[in-house]
């Protein structure tokens, strides 16, 4: 039970944003990467606390294994279609709207496939993945403000 109590915050981030999250995916993914990417245990605490204050490879490493594991990367590139329409199942909720989803795709696909070219895959989904979080749930929570 407790390795599931600390898997809560990742799950309930994906289940925001997976249309049908696989929970068993999800721990899978969890357990899998933290383990390939030799994630520290105070790793796993920013991890499961989606603080991005920290960069490490170790850890931009996990967020490549996470999103190549759930779907979302495949050889190094964002499956567009894949990550837009897991974003999208916020509409379900009622949380956003459409165009508050598509803008937010747009904008961190925009600013971090900009900013990371011709950097490693690691960075590039870390990067991603801060942007995703921090604008849809997380501290700079700009949904519904991206012009």
């Amino acid at each position: 039970m407790k390795p599931l109590i600390f898997l809560l915050p990742i799950i309930l981030f994906y289940s925001l944003v997976f249309c049908e999250a696989d929970f068993d995916l999800l721990e899978e993914a969890y357990s899998n990467c933290t383990q390939e990417n030799d994630v520290t245990p105070d790793l796993e605490e920013l991890i499961k606390n989606y603080n991005f204050s920290q960069t490490t490879e170790s850890l931009q490493c996990y967020w490549k294994c996470f999103m190549e594991t759930t779907g979302n990367m495949l050889d190094g590139k964002i499956i567009r279609d894949e990550m837009c329409k897991y974003l999208e199942s916020q509409i379900v909720y009622g949380l956003y709207d459409e165009d508050d989803i598509k803008r937010l795709f747009e904008f961190c696909e925009k600013a971090v496939l900009t900013r990371t070219k011709g950097e490693s895959d690691c960075e590039m989904s870390y990067e991603l993945s801060k942007c995703i979080y921090l604008n849809l749930i997380g501290e700079h929570k700009i949904v519904g403000n991206i012009k």
